[in-house]
Protein backbone atom coordinates (compact mmCIF):
# COMPACT_ATOMS: atom_id res chain seq x y z
CA UNK A 1 0.00 0.00 0.00
CA UNK A 2 1.70 2.94 -1.26
CA UNK A 3 -0.65 6.21 -0.22
CA UNK A 4 1.91 8.46 -1.18
CA UNK A 5 1.34 7.09 -4.88
CA UNK A 6 -2.33 7.50 -5.68
CA UNK A 7 -3.00 4.90 -3.09
CA UNK A 8 -1.64 2.23 -5.15
CA UNK A 9 -2.64 -1.20 -3.79
CA UNK A 10 0.40 -3.97 -5.06
CA UNK A 11 0.29 -7.63 -4.42
CA UNK A 12 3.22 -10.26 -5.75
CA UNK A 13 2.89 -14.12 -6.32
CA UNK A 14 6.02 -15.27 -5.67
CA UNK A 15 5.23 -18.83 -5.88
CA UNK A 16 4.66 -21.10 -8.57
CA UNK A 17 2.28 -23.57 -6.65
CA UNK A 18 -0.97 -23.21 -8.90
CA UNK A 19 -2.42 -20.55 -6.67
CA UNK A 20 -3.20 -17.03 -7.11
CA UNK A 21 -2.18 -13.80 -4.77
CA UNK A 22 -5.10 -11.30 -4.35
CA UNK A 23 -5.27 -8.10 -1.89
CA UNK A 24 -8.18 -5.27 -1.14
CA UNK A 25 -8.39 -2.07 0.30
CA UNK A 26 -11.71 -1.80 2.41
CA UNK A 27 -12.68 2.03 3.41
CA UNK A 28 -13.97 1.11 7.25
CA UNK A 29 -15.45 3.80 7.37
CA UNK A 30 -17.55 4.08 4.55
CA UNK A 31 -17.93 0.35 4.36
CA UNK A 32 -16.79 0.52 0.19
CA UNK A 33 -13.99 -1.74 -1.43
CA UNK A 34 -11.71 1.13 -2.76
CA UNK A 35 -9.23 -1.18 -4.53
CA UNK A 36 -8.52 -4.75 -5.46
CA UNK A 37 -5.12 -6.32 -6.46
CA UNK A 38 -3.78 -9.66 -7.86
CA UNK A 39 -1.16 -11.83 -9.51
CA UNK A 40 -1.80 -15.31 -10.54
CA UNK A 41 1.54 -15.65 -12.79
CA UNK A 42 3.92 -17.02 -9.85
CA UNK A 43 6.61 -16.03 -11.62
CA UNK A 44 8.50 -14.04 -8.63
CA UNK A 45 9.18 -11.48 -10.87
CA UNK A 46 8.02 -7.86 -11.20
CA UNK A 47 5.65 -8.18 -12.78
CA UNK A 48 2.72 -7.74 -9.45
CA UNK A 49 -0.72 -6.33 -9.70
CA UNK A 50 -1.96 -3.27 -8.89
CA UNK A 51 -4.81 -0.95 -8.17
CA UNK A 52 -5.39 2.16 -7.44
CA UNK A 53 -8.10 3.33 -4.85
CA UNK A 54 -10.81 5.31 -5.50
CA UNK A 55 -12.46 7.01 -4.27
CA UNK A 56 -9.34 8.29 -2.74
CA UNK A 57 -9.25 7.63 0.88
CA UNK A 58 -9.89 11.00 3.14
CA UNK A 59 -7.67 11.50 5.84
CA UNK A 60 -8.70 10.37 8.93
CA UNK A 61 -10.77 7.21 7.73
CA UNK A 62 -9.70 4.14 9.04
CA UNK A 63 -8.43 1.92 6.44
CA UNK A 64 -7.69 -2.44 6.26
CA UNK A 65 -5.17 -4.17 3.91
CA UNK A 66 -6.91 -7.98 3.64
CA UNK A 67 -4.13 -10.56 1.59
CA UNK A 68 -4.47 -13.71 0.74
CA UNK A 69 -3.66 -16.51 -1.67
CA UNK A 70 -6.50 -18.78 -3.61
CA UNK A 71 -6.62 -21.43 -5.80
CA UNK A 72 -8.08 -19.76 -9.04
CA UNK A 73 -10.62 -16.80 -9.86
CA UNK A 74 -13.40 -18.40 -7.42
CA UNK A 75 -11.43 -20.69 -4.96
CA UNK A 76 -11.66 -20.54 -1.35
CA UNK A 77 -9.45 -17.82 0.09
CA UNK A 78 -6.77 -19.45 2.13
CA UNK A 79 -4.24 -18.11 4.36
CA UNK A 80 -5.85 -14.20 4.39
CA UNK A 81 -4.00 -11.71 6.68
CA UNK A 82 -5.13 -8.13 7.51
CA UNK A 83 -3.90 -4.90 9.08
CA UNK A 84 -5.95 -1.77 9.52
CA UNK A 85 -4.32 1.95 9.50
CA UNK A 86 -5.82 5.76 9.53
CA UNK A 87 -5.29 7.12 6.11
Amino acid sequence: MDRWNAWELEVCDESADGMRARAELRNLTTGRVVATAEDANGAANDDCGVGYAYPTPRFGERLRVTVWVQDGANGTPRYRAYTDFTA
